[in-house]
């Protein structure tokens, strides 16, 4: 494929594609070819056969199980998994009867799924929890009691509201906090609780991240859901999202003593790209740039240096803004898995991880050289659900998957850096540009679309998380489609399924994939 041509497809936004050019004769679309690899820094090693996997499934290459913590490719009887993730993810292949899952767990579309989504009870004042209805974007924290699985968690038990956008909708996302060392129900002592009120499937997030471990094995938080109950009453279905911060780091086999950054502030200044003031990178404008959530140095210094001195001087020094060079780049971040982790971006729609939602940290890879990788956060909007500049919102009512995604590439003219940070990410720009990840970016593509998890996994996975949630989703007053037959949550679901099949077909006819 031409450097025109892919550069054409990384930008178009729902354009013709003849108004790039259209293709030239030779131009047969992306071979298939799985070893194909980018960049000179070997990525992150995934145990294979024999080897050992501490994380669990995780921690192996695509295809094999964690038995008896040693990843082995006799993944066919369920009972083997019991005692690592089961077949929660899918990893050690389908359940078939209950017995096959956990307890507490039931086999539903070959998934093992909660029998019945458990109820958690936070207790406050009535006060309170007017008061942050009241200001949902004032960060007061209030006083509260957890109650989980018969167990009470009252020592330093603490909320608030939690988001961007989602302070905006009337059912509230919520973060809980206990202090170090101290009990807790959640993934982590900082318990993040999506309402995913303009999601009404409720679904996209947990699916976005599954599909992450599945096609690139990169670490991806988890998630799981939970029936809230407030001072009695219910409030909502919510999704309890893992905490990507250093103990994250550690379950996922890195090292939780380097930096890890999130990047926060959406649009621009979070494309990885030069500022003026190196305090900057820390908060611009009363904003946070990237939230360094774990090891490092504490002043930004290996961030700044990774964007000043090796991102943006292999953009000064290629060709042009259609064929970049990876020099520097290319020994210094895991740019072969970087392609993968876009590709995944590319097939599930999402626009929302340019300049935000992401992290990236700097871990040592199996040589023990230091390759920052880039780890998927916040997926909602994805799916066909995309952003309504019209409504100002992200409610997801219109499917939309007959458009081609705006990656964040450079523009083809125009000033790039301080203060014209355009709407990009300039890791992204190197990898997509570059000819040789630029092609395996696209072979990824073809190669996920064509995949067993996207044609049949997905589907799988939706009807066993949808009825999983539906009694619960059922009780739900605050619910987005708040409908009591939950015949408008079937629609979205199956709207879910018919994108997967559409997207395949768009993606696959500008790709000229195999």
């Amino acid at each position: 494929m031409t450097i025109k041509l892919r550069w054409c497809l990384l930008v178009l936004l729902g354009l013709a594609l003849s108004a790039c050019g259209g293709l030239d004769d030779d131009d047969t679309g992306p071979p298939v070819d799985d070893d194909l690899e980018c960049g000179n820094a070997p990525a992150w090693h995934f145990a294979l056969e024999g080897e050992g996997c501490p994380a669990g499934p995780s921690d192996c290459a695509e295809g094999l199980a964690c038995i008896n913590d040693v990843c082995t490719a006799s993944c066919s009887d369920a009972d083997d998994c019991l005692d690592t993730l089961g077949c929660a993810d899918g990893t050690c292949g389908d359940c078939s009867v209950d017995a096959h899952c956990r307890d507490g767990e039931s086999c539903r579309s070959g998934f093992c799924m909660p029998t019945e989504v458990p109820i958690w009870d936070l207790t406050t004042t009535e006060a309170d929890w007017e008061a942050v209805h009241d200001d949902p974007f004032h960060d007061f924290w209030y006083d509260c009691v957890l109650t989980a699985g018969g167990v009470e968690y009252a020592d330093g038990c603490q909320y608030r509201s939690y988001g961007s956008t989602a302070r905006t909708y009337p059912k509230l996302s919520l973060r809980i906090r206990f202090p170090e060392d101290f009990e807790h129900p959640g993934y982590s002592r900082k318990i993040t609780l999506r309402a995913e009120y303009n999601d009404p499937t409720m679904m996209r997030n947990r699916l976005g991240y599954e599909t992450f471990r599945h096609l690139v094995r990169l670490p991806a938080p988890r998630t799981r859901y939970v029936l809230l109950r407030v001072n009695g009453e219910v409030y909502g279905l919510y999704v309890e999202l893992e905490r990507p911060a250093g103990k994250w780091l550690k379950r996922n086999d890195r090292d939780r003593d380097n930096s890890m950054y999130e990047a926060e502030h959406s649009p621009p200044q979070g494309g990885l790209m030069p500022m003026e003031d190196p305090a900057w990178y820390d908060v611009w404008d009363d904003d946070v740039m990237y939230n360094q959530n774990a090891g490092g140095p504490g002043d930004h210094s290996d961030i700044q240096a990774l964007i000043e001195d090796v991102l943006w001087q292999d953009f000064l020094d290629s060709p042009s803004r259609s064929d970049t060079v990876l020099t520097r780049t290319g020994g210094r971040v895991d740019v072969n898995t970087h392609a993968s982790y876009m590709a995944v971006h590319a097939i599930i729609q999402n626009r929302d991880h340019i300049t935000a939602n992401y992290n990236i940290s700097w871990q040592h890879n199996s040589q023990g050289d230091p390759v920052w990788e880039v780890y998927p956060l916040d997926l909602d909007t994805t799916f066909g659900c995309t952003y309504d500049p019209e409504a100002g919102n992200n409610l997801c009512w219109d499917m939309s998957s007959d458009v081609w995604w705006l990656s964040g590439v450079a523009p083809l003219e125009g000033d790039v850096g301080y203060p014209n940070y355009q709407w990009m990410n300039m890791l992204a720009h190197l990898t997509l540009n570059n000819e040789q990840c630029g092609t395996a970016f696209n072979t990824r593509i073809c190669n996920y679309l064509a995949s067993d998890w996207w044609n049949d996994g997905i589907p799988r996975f939706v009807e066993a998380t949808a009825e999983t949630i539906r009694p619960a989703l059922a009780q739900d007053p605050n619910d987005l489609i708040n409908d009591p037959t939950m015949d408008n949550f079937d629609h979205a679901a199956d709207e879910i399924v018919q994108f997967l099949s559409d997207r395949r077909a768009y993606l696959e006819s500008n790709l000229l994939c195999p």
